[in-house]
């Protein structure tokens, strides 16, 4: 009996330490930071990292409650569309949505609008954009109407005026001249996916300088921290809300202007919260990618530590809260109308990683 006792203890004993050895294994960091401050090198398979310079925050964030506010489309129109003094009329077509129609054809939609000048542009001015299309004129220039330095003021003026809750970030600016028009207007008509989403007059106009136009996107950041500017769907089709303002503007004003109306939501119930760093971020990533068998070689080419609006609990509550944001890129073969072998073409991506809980956002 004395002799089993052993035996059982000892093996107690083995089992202690083989768990003591895993749980001090797991505990250890997968992912260091180098000397040089980079994370580089195959981090598991199909899974590498290229990233040349980690960013520094601090891990003691705020996570903040978010509560909409219902936009007074009269107030943008004074703010944002001053030139249109024109008599208008307020409906409210569904839901939650407030419109305001002016007499000379200025339409806003909550927080968002645009003139009936816009018009010339809207059909098709969107698909400067698009990756077929490599058009030869700069959007790095000038318009002789006003400088980009005052278009950069003008803008932060905006911001200022609409008592946007947030701290502006960037302002990037794009200059489209009549020469620019002329040119994508051309390659419009050369591509039939494109042509026939366009007006036939927008076809044949001849594009001038008076009908040059900036373009400004404004993005923000809550105390430093850049909040995420693009929207996200999920897998599970949860709809998460980007923030960033979109202005077109030519010499006679603004013509359109975009501006999700959480730019104007009250920020309650702070709470300072411990958040994940990014090398503990890039682990959450492995764990996911040590269950994939796959051909494809992801690369985490950028880091970021972003505010996303999240919504929680069963109300669905929305919250600002931090998120360690990884751009991606991968290589693939896919199959070409253009050629009877498979081409290589490159896919850019984005993986999300709860800042708060440490989980994968998909």
């Amino acid at each position: 009996m004395k002799k089993v006792k052993i035996i059982v203890y000892g093996v107690i004993a083995l089992f202690l330490l083989i768990f003591a050895a895993a749980c001090q294994k797991k505990d250890e960091p997968k992912v260091t930071v180098g000397s040089d401050g980079t994370i580089q090198g195959e981090l598991t398979e199909g899974l590498e990292a290229n990233l040349t310079e980690i960013p520094a925050y601090d891990q003691q964030l705020k996570r903040m409650k978010i509560q909409e506010k219902e936009i007074d489309p009269v107030f943008i129109k004074e703010k944002v569309f001053p030139m249109d003094d024109s008599a208008y009329t307020i409906d409210r077509p569904e839901g939650e949505v407030v419109r305001l129609i002016t007499e000379d054809g200025l339409v806003i939609v909550n927080s968002s609008g645009s003139t009936k000048a816009w018009d010339q542009y809207n059909d098709f001015i969107h698909f400067r954009t698009a990756e077929d299309f490599h058009l030869e004129t700069s959007t790095d220039g000038e318009l002789g109407f006003q400088s980009r330095e005052d278009t950069e003021k003008q803008m932060r003026k905006l911001a200022e005026d609409l008592g946007i809750s947030f701290e502006v970030e960037t302002i990037h600016i794009e200059a489209y001249t009549g020469e620019y028009f002329t040119e994508l207007i051309e390659a419009i008509g050369e591509n039939k996916i494109y042509v026939d989403f366009v007006k036939p007059e927008t076809l044949e106009r001849n594009w001038s300088e008076a009908d040059d136009v900036y373009y400004a996107e404004i993005t923000f950041a809550q105390e430093g921290i850049p909040v995420e500017k693009e929207d996200i769907t999920l897998r599970d089709d949860t709809f998460i809300q980007g923030l960033k303002m979109q202005v077109y503007l030519t010499e006679e004003g603004i013509q359109s202007f975009d501006l999700n109306p959480l730019a104007f939501a009250d920020i309650s119930q702070e709470e300072e919260i411990e958040i994940i760093g990014i090398p503990e971020g890039i682990e959450t990533v492995m764990e996911k990618y040590e269950n994939i068998v796959s051909e494809e070689k992801v690369e985490i080419v950028n880091s970021q530590v972003t505010y996303m609006f999240l919504p929680e609990g069963m109300g669905g509550d929305l919250y600002l809260i931090p998120v360690i944001r990884f751009d991606t890129r991968s290589t693939v073969l896919m199959n070409s109308t253009e050629s009877s072998q498979p081409v290589e073409t490159v896919i850019e991506d984005t993986i999300l990683v709860n800042g708060q809980t440490g989980r994968i956002l998909e």
